[in-house]
């Protein structure tokens, strides 16, 4: 049989905690039976000094014993004197354990140095099984701590709740101070040293935590003001530095202090809309928020508005691709730079909050790139009809081109016709354009700037032919049948000094029979040197009709045709 009260044992380390109490009469400790089981178990898990000065004992296994007796003694060494002693205890059973806690506080005798002090346990199980343990020799982690004991308690926040324009929030608190050697209450000394944590859900994915550090005054108050980002939860203080003798008490669990969310709206164009590479522009609009009542006002000045290429990470809260930012004025308006380098979409928002529902604006500053026309190509036909073909190269899709045309070449250019680029195709856009033309004159492709392209045009080809005119006359209207009929006329084309005869002009004849609607061609010639054409005919291969003539141009001449002559055969 083991005798334990010859040879202590060293049991588990555990955390120390003390409250506020008054302390009771020292007792005398109890008598202490032998182990009668050499092959029982440990029993005892934990000592422990609770916050409100007693102690808990856990003990392992499912059985309650019949009684529990805590002694604490004046040292560690075998025999020490006790300095206080009970059996006056509450077990409370759980899953595997049974705790046993003094139903009063631990007293001393009067006069005891503060310190630290061994416990003895004596239990005794069913069936009058009685164990002993005892804190070892070295170990002190589970003895008595003999100390004043600091606790922090009275947490409460200024304010309700804070929103977007009120986040400054002041918690206060006081320290009370335990003295076991008088049992008394009283407030910490002033600087004493009270730690604060807390938590703020700065976005929906980020509960950051926060601490700060307050000392108390006169009276063991202490308050602490600071700007919050978000709700506070998990709210606690203790004490980190107090005086001589003394150690942190309880923690005091702070309030959770809740925010208000508002609604905004904002506005954002750039001014201008459409700025050349690496000019700058302004971003500019106006921000509101909703009022409890649903109104909506402006934002209070000093607001950051930024602008960013894309819109933020409302869960993360983290920026893309921000640009610049501005502060709102009095009315809610804001306006800053910013220097325009490709065409790009605005994301414009207040910096994310949980504070505020996530809102804001999208608006594109353009900023045109270079275009070029190549492989342009201009004509112009006997019937003043001017076509061009080309190539629009760079950002070409649906831009429009004017066909344009110009008297000298130099001034006067007027749009005689326009089209509208299709898709793009390995980076060109080709085009045709038609339209009536002058009979002399120069004629360009030209892009206005758009949001897209930079002014671009072709060169100025001159395009022209020469003028033509033509007459018509017949020997007779009414010839008779069978009869020699002749047909002749004029042709004279526009020179440098008036108008002069053509000569070897390609002159086609026309006849439209009585009824008909068709034209048939009778017969082809060429003027003479005056200019003159001439058919000899027989008016008994042709029935009543009208007659008229054409001249076949070549490449430098303009169309003509002869006014209508009807004849009628007798």
């Amino acid at each position: 049989m083991r005798d334990t009260r010859t040879r202590r044992r060293a049991i588990f380390r555990t955390s120390v905690f003390v409250t506020t109490a008054a302390i009771g009469a020292a007792l005398a400790p109890a008598a202490v039976a032998d182990a009668n089981s050499a092959s029982a178990p440990e029993q005892v898990t934990s000592i422990t000094t609770n916050a409100d000065g007693t102690i808990s004992v856990g003990l392992r296994g499912d059985t309650t014993p019949d009684w529990v007796q805590i002694t604490v003694r004046a040292s560690g060494a075998p025999d020490s004197a006790a300095l206080y002693s009970t059996k006056d205890v509450t077990e409370t059973p759980s899953a595997g354990a049974v705790t046993a806690t003094t139903d009063a506080l631990v007293t001393l005798p009067s006069g005891t140095a503060y310190g630290d002090y061994p416990v003895d346990v004596d239990f005794q199980l069913p069936g009058g099984d009685v164990q002993h343990y005892a804190a070892g020799l070295t170990d002190d982690a589970n003895w008595l701590k003999y100390l004043k004991h600091a606790s922090v308690g009275g947490l409460m926040y200024d304010r309700e709740n804070t929103d977007w324009w009120h986040r400054t929030a002041a918690l206060s608190g006081h320290v009370n101070v335990l003295d076991p050697a008088t049992g008394r209450t009283g407030p910490a000394p002033a600087g004493t040293k009270v730690k604060l944590n807390w938590s703020e859900q700065q976005t929906p994915a980020a509960n950051v935590p926060e601490t700060a550090v307050a000392q108390t005054d006169d009276n063991g108050d202490f308050r602490y003001s600071t700007d919050v980002d978000g709700a506070v939860t998990g709210g606690a203080a203790f004490v980190t530095a107090a005086g001589p003798d003394t150690m942190p008490g309880n923690p005091g669990k702070s309030p959770d202090l809740p925010i208000v969310v508002s609604s905004y709206r904002l506005t954002a164009a750039p001014n201008p809309p459409s700025v050349h590479r690496g000019t700058v522009f302004r971003i500019q609009g106006k921000v509101e928020f909703q009022t409890t009542g649903g109104d909506w006002k402006p934002f209070p000045a000093g607001a950051l508005v930024y602008t960013a290429t894309h819109e933020p990470d409302y869960t993360t809260g983290r920026q893309n691709g921000m640009i610049a930012a501005g502060a709102t004025n009095d009315s809610g308006a804001y306006s800053y730079p910013i220097t325009g380098y490709n065409t790009t979409v605005l994301h414009s928002y207040l910096y994310p909050s949980p504070y505020l529902v996530p809102a804001g604006a999208v608006s594109t500053v353009y900023v045109p790139t270079a275009g070029s026309i190549t492989l342009p190509k201009f004509t112009i036909d006997e019937f003043a009809t001017v076509k061009t073909t080309g190539r629009l190269n760079g950002d070409c899709a649906d831009q429009t081109l004017d066909f344009q045309y110009s008297a000298n070449g130099t001034t006067g250019w007027r749009t005689i016709a326009k089209t509208v680029t299709g898709a793009a195709t390995n980076g060109y856009c080709s085009y045709f354009i038609a339209a009536d033309g002058g009979w002399d004159g120069w004629y360009r492709v030209y892009h206005p700037e758009t949001q897209a392209m930079l002014t671009v045009q072709t060169q100025t080809p001159r395009l022209r032919r020469t003028r033509t005119q033509m007459s018509i006359a017949v020997s007779s209207t009414r010839p008779a049948n069978h009869a020699k009929f002749t047909v002749s006329g004029v042709v004279i084309q526009l020179g440098a000094n008036g108008w002069v005869h053509e000569n070897k002009a390609h002159v086609v004849l026309l006849f439209r029979p009585k009824g008909d609607t068709q034209w048939y061609w009778v017969v082809k010639g060429y003027t003479n040197t005056a200019g003159r054409y001439t058919f000899n005919l027989n008016t008994g291969d042709f029935t009543d009709g009208t007659w008229a003539a054409y001249l076949d141009t070549d490449a430098t001449h303009f169309y003509s045709e002869t006014p209508q002559i009807p004849v009628d055969i007798r």
